[in-house]
């Protein structure tokens, strides 16, 4: 049995519909990060599974026990002992932190376990000292938030959703408000915390990078809809749509307009990959930046129009007709690049077709 368990989850504000049919599992230990663009529907799905917003249909259970269920037609919701019930499996965190200004880290911290939840005094301030030895901070319980960094204060709003010991840590955009060094750290952070403690996380963000870097498995939303679930490697390379392959990826995959035929993918008037197994049909040819090799005989000839030396790798941009924005080729330094045209082969790992208008993937071969 899942943890979290999300099944055809659909939320509506007025007429706009942000969650359309949003189906998730995730198990106990996981990390799983959800990422999309902005209105993507990623927070509101995170905000009716903590019951800050009310679905309006689909189920969702915490660990078989149901916030909300469908029962012929009907969505039938948590009574406020199973709420309450519902509530201590999961801990909250968000963008902004949310901490008292007037409360030192202490008691920012064991102020809900004491006097909401009934713990009593000392045992809430042994566990919120153990968790700050987690999280780096020991010696800052005294502390007001205006004396603690950005990065620190949220790795107190952390310590405050784990003091009482839920089974999973739901973080909010956690990284948003943090500068770019911070922003790494504190994710270093939270992946080290997540480790030690072992305790599930579900990390919503819109960085692709960071949800790459610190989760199990991906979600990729758009448009209130799951596009794609899996280990981000594997999301990364075998994207299901021209959307996925996008949206992941630093620097961006380069899009080109292509054609099958006869056996084999074409850019332009250049046959660049054998497609034994796709059926004759125009398309769009997605190349990753690592994926192209120069090589005087190679197939794709591109304008260049910069070579950036970036230590061990050379990022060579150039164009070609097929192409409706610049190319971002990252090669080894290794190869050196004059003239005002390179010729690449390419790695066939590297290279995707997409339906022309669907945009889902296209098997080459």
């Amino acid at each position: 049995m899942a943890l979290l368990e999300i099944n055809h989850l659909q939320k509506s504000f007025g007429s706009l519909n942000v969650l359309k049919d949003i189906n998730l599992q995730v198990e106990e230990g996981q990390v799983i990060a959800v990422i999309g663009p902005s209105g993507s529907g990623k927070s509101t799905m995170l905000r009716c599974a903590t019951t800050l917003e009310q679905a309006d249909a689909g189920d969702i259970y915490y660990d078989g026990e149901p916030l909300i269920h469908m029962v012929n037609g009907e969505a039938v919701r948590a009574d406020k002992q199973q709420l309450k019930k519902i509530r201590s499996f999961f801990g909250l965190v968000f963008q902004d932190y949310n901490l008292f200004p007037h409360f030192t880290v202490m008691r920012n911290i064991t102020e809900a376990p004491v006097h909401v939840a009934g713990v009593s005094k000392e045992k809430a301030e042994e566990r919120a000292l153990q968790l700050l030895a987690t999280m780096g901070l020991s010696g800052k319980e005294n502390y007001y938030p205006s004396q603690l960094s950005g990065g620190q204060q949220q790795r107190v709003a952390i310590a405050r959703a784990l003091v009482k010991r839920p089974r999973i840590l739901l973080l909010d955009e956690p990284l948003s408000n943090l500068d770019a060094r911070l922003r790494l750290q504190t994710r270093e952070e939270i992946r080290r915390i997540q480790r030690e403690t072992g305790i599930t996380t579900v990390f919503v963000t819109h960085d692709q990078e960071e949800a790459m870097s610190i989760s199990d498995q991906i979600v990729v939303m758009k448009s209130g809809l799951v596009q794609q679930i899996g280990r981000p490697q594997d999301v990364y390379d075998d994207p299901v749509n021209l959307f996925v392959a996008k949206f992941l990826g630093t620097p961006p995959i380069n899009v080109f307009e292509g054609r099958i035929e006869n056996g084999q993918l074409w850019i332009g008037q250049a046959a660049v990959l054998p497609a034994p197994a796709a059926q004759p049909q125009k398309v769009y040819v997605g190349i990753r930046p690592e994926g192209f090799i120069p090589d005087p005989e190679g197939p794709l000839e591109c304008r260049v129009h910069a070579v950036e030396v970036m230590g061990r790798d050379t990022s060579v941009v150039c164009s070609h007709d097929a192409a409706s924005a610049q190319i971002r080729a990252i090669i080894d330094a290794e190869n050196k690049i004059s003239g005002k045209t390179v010729r690449f082969r390419l790695r066939p790992a590297k290279v995707d077709a997409f339906h022309i208008e669907t945009e889902e993937r296209i098997a080459l071969s």
